[in-house]
């Protein structure tokens, strides 16, 4: 019996032993993979790392929420032109609006990331190209612009310049067959840059010290610049496109110095534009009803004369019911209501807003709001930090012309401030509009990058 029990002892034994000795046999390989996948890693990061080195780490952050501007724009973009282009005899794909879209992303990213990679200096060096490409293209539309014959639908008759289009009268476009290029698109970008250019070249603070020479060789010349340019640009009817361009390029001014000169000169500079806007703004007869339309609307809201809402007020108030309409939490993804005709056009361009307001609700709108406040933080954390004059003006001036856009369309739209033309940057449909703004965040992260910073 004794022997019996032994054996069985030894017997379990011997299975416990050979069940560790399977584990020891084991252990060693499922190291070996674990390891081996380690190192895959690590090369994957040492390849990232590698990368960053070379090319710079940009802000991870600015990368983040334009990523998700861009996709967020994109879906909206096909929820709220799919019904129009569905029905467009002329199109009949749902889908139409949404890859050209997707080509217009993918374009405007490789173009940013060419300005990402692009050194600094060397983008210094091309301002006055790029500036002065844009300028000869508006004045190429000019003529038209001047002499054109206004049809009934409002458009123009395109017999003075060939290539040029227009829309409700406005001629702002080249027509290049696969594309539409608005010139003015390029101007705000390249103007931005050649003042950031200007005003280091400048140092006006070091070289004139007395309140005459400043004012006669800062603040003069750059009113001038800037009246030019805006001249240029109102002579194409896109008044809209001139107050973000005057407004971006204020802020790149009034960062630029802190001396008493430097604010007084500010000041001028802002009451000067404001007193040359005001009378843009009424020398037009469709201005001036725009401005009525919105004091109307804004006065009388749901209760507005049938008059104004079926005119001159018609995408304006239905876009504020439909911005209304979404409550808190919205009525759902597709569910828009306002971008079936009630819009037109404007339900996937310029009043997408809205859309997003109908069908995500107050929540949708904040996130968009959020998302804008959170990228003009990122941008001018970018300039404080920037290592260069240029580099921090630069990067006030692409984050300006972004952030203001997209706050005067949220305004326009909400009926804050009298509506326009202007799209919402990432999310407005639009080949000029979204290629110019990856381009402007490109050169933002190229400002970022760690060699770039202290």
């Amino acid at each position: 019996m004794f022997s019996i029990f032994t054996k069985k002892k030894s017997r379990s034994r011997q299975r416990k032993s050979f069940f560790q000795r399977f584990q020891r046999e084991k252990r060693p390989k499922r190291k070996r993979a674990s390891s081996s996948r380690r190192s895959e890693k690590s090369k994957r990061s040492n390849i990232f790392k590698s990368f960053l080195a070379l090319h710079g780490q940009p802000n991870l952050g600015v990368v983040g929420i334009v990523t998700f501007f861009c996709v967020a724009g994109l879906i909206m973009i096909f929820s709220a032109s799919a019904y129009y282009a569905y029905s467009d005899p002329n199109i009949g794909d749902s889908f139409f609006y949404f890859k050209r879209q997707l080509i217009w992303l993918g374009l405007g990213s490789l173009l940013g990331y060419i300005f990402f990679l692009m050194p600094l200096e060397y983008l210094k060096k091309i301002t006055p190209f790029i500036l002065g490409t844009g300028v000869l293209l508006l004045l190429y539309i000019v003529p038209e612009a001047l002499f054109g014959h206004t049809l009934p639908d409002g458009s123009t008759s395109g017999l003075q310049m060939p290539l040029v289009e227009a829309l409700n009268g406005a001629p702002r476009w080249i027509n290049l067959q696969f594309f539409y290029l608005q010139p003015s698109e390029l101007v705000k970008f390249g103007f931005l840059l050649y003042i950031a250019s200007w005003l280091c070249r400048l140092d006006a603070e070091k070289k004139f010290k007395d309140r005459e020479t400043y004012f006669s060789h800062v603040i003069f010349p750059f009113i001038i610049l800037i009246g030019a340019i805006s001249s240029l640009i109102l002579i194409q009817r896109d008044f809209d496109t001139t107050v973000i361009l005057v407004l971006a390029t204020m802020a790149v001014y009034f960062v630029s110095g802190s001396s008493k000169h430097h604010t007084l000169g500010s000041l001028s500079i802002l009451a000067s534009s404001i007193f040359a806007g005001s009378i843009a703004l009424m020398l037009e007869g469709y201005r001036r009803a725009r401005v009525e339309t919105f004091f109307h609307i804004f006065q009388h809201g749901p209760n507005s004369a049938s008059a104004v809402t079926q005119e001159g007020g018609f995408q304006v108030f239905n876009g504020l019911v439909g911005l209304a309409s979404g409550g808190f939490a919205g009525n759902g993804y597709g569910e828009s209501v306002i971008k079936q005709g009630y819009l037109q056009q404007a339900a996937y361009t310029d009043s997408i807003f809205s859309v997003i307001g109908e069908e995500f609700g107050f929540i949708g709108t904040l996130l968009v709001t959020v998302g804008f406040l959170y990228l003009g933080s990122l941008g001018l954390g970018i300039a404080k930090r920037a290592k260069t004059n240029f580099g921090a003006l630069v990067a006030v001036g692409m984050t300006s012309l972004l952030v203001i856009q997209g706050f005067l369309n949220i305004a326009a739209v909400a009926v804050i401030i009298p509506f326009g033309g202007m799209p919402l940057p990432f999310f407005t449909y639009g080949g000029s509009s979204t290629m110019m703004s990856l381009i402007a965040i490109g050169v933002l992260l190229n400002v970022s990058k760690k060699q770039n910073q202290r």
